[in-house]
């Protein structure tokens, strides 16, 4: 699965199931325009996909970055 976390004032997170991505290497994007963040990902060298889009005004003040994890077994290797 691939997700975005959002918070502001509360957090929520949305899933898209992405199974042909296994094993791949994948490329996020994340793009700022006017008021809304678009986030779209996908397997290096084929088109993005849609993940999220979420509203976020500019004068905010913003943090992001990548969280990866394995809930169900140990041994996840990532490379950034």
């Amino acid at each position: 699965s691939a997700g975005a976390v959002v918070t502001n004032g509360c957090s929520d997170w949305s899933l898209a199931q992405v199974p042909q991505w296994l094993g791949q290497r994948v490329r996020i994007r994340a793009s700022w325009t006017d008021d809304a963040v678009t986030i779209r990902g996908g397997v290096v060298g084929q088109p993005l996909r849609l993940l999220r889009v979420f509203p976020l005004e500019r004068a905010d003040d913003v943090a992001a970055g990548p969280l990866v994890c394995a809930p169900t077994r140990a041994g996840l290797t990532v490379r950034f």
